[in-house]
């Protein structure tokens, strides 16, 4: 259901880097949009220009108006090299990792439940998506319309009720409401947690913890013996309830976006959106 068809950008130099479109953000916004995998950036300093001649090709042929790609954050020369093709700063993400669900510390029962979403808390859950990141690789673009990148999480919430769809939405219920949301996957031991959030008037009550909490508790009743995730660096507030609770933090990357000159969904660089 979550699987890109990856093509090389340049035929006759493989090596420079594989790009495929994004089938599920394409049906929400109705506009193309990529991600590229680049090749060894070291190996290809020497190729910007043929990166970005084979960038401008392959996006006005697949009608494509953003093109994503990460670097490590480590990558400096990378990191110019993508720059100088017209590639900008995003958001730098880390990959969160609680290693052993068994000694993960527990806060005090808070009278929540946590359980598979039904039905009919699809239009709940999906409602709670709206308006409250700030986070993630399209909220974090100024130029993208943030009714767009807001969208993608309710689709995405609602996607989960698709018949074969890995992952799990799981709905926390506190006064017969929902207060929580998580999107999770467990793949044998592993479990990944793919989105979080807790609805609007429950955010400031320490509802971020106990909400995590019952997560790894729901994966570690299923098997899970470790979780993993990705957040961005800026939520100080993710990674300070992750932390909490004994996780790591890892692989800092850098995310960044291609423009495409004709975009025509994009709010023009500077200049203030209308969503």
């Amino acid at each position: 259901m979550f699987e890109q068809d990856f093509e090389p950008l340049v035929e006759e130099r493989p090596g420079l880097g594989r790009i495929a479109l994004i089938p599920w953000d394409m049906e929400t916004f109705g506009f193309g949009v990529a991600d590229f995998v680049p090749g060894e950036t070291r190996s290809v300093a020497q190729s910007a220009p043929l990166i970005a001649r084979g960038l401008e090709r392959w996006a006005r042929e697949k009608k494509v108006e953003l093109v994503g790609t990460t670097l490590d954050a480590r990558d400096i020369g990378g990191l110019s090299l993508f720059q100088s093709i017209g590639f900008v700063f995003i958001d730098l993400t880390l990959e969160v990792r609680h290693a052993d669900l068994k000694t993960a510390r527990r806060p005090p029962a808070d009278g929540t439940t946590i359980a598979p979403a039904t039905e009919a808390d699809l239009a709940k859950a999906a409602e709670i998506c709206k308006g409250i990141f700030a986070n993630g690789r399209y909220h974090a673009d100024s130029r993208f319309p943030q009714s767009l990148a807001d969208r993608r999480y309710q689709d995405w919430v609602r996607r989960t009720a698709s018949p074969g769809n890995p992952q799990t939405l799981l709905v926390v219920k506190g006064q017969d409401s929902i207060v929580a949301l998580a999107i999770v996957e467990i793949d044998g031991q592993k479990g990944y947690l793919h989105l979080n959030a807790v609805a609007p008037e429950w955010q400031g009550r320490g509802m971020g913890v106990s909400h995590i909490a019952s997560v790894l508790e729901y994966l570690g009743s299923r098997g899970a013996t470790r979780m993993d995730s990705k957040i961005s660096a800026a939520n100080t507030a993710a990674m300070s309830v992750h932390a909490r609770f004994g996780a790591r933090f890892e692989k800092p990357r850098v995310l960044l976006h291609w423009h495409a000159p004709w975009a025509e969904h994009l709010t023009a660089a500077g200049a203030p959106s209308a969503e």
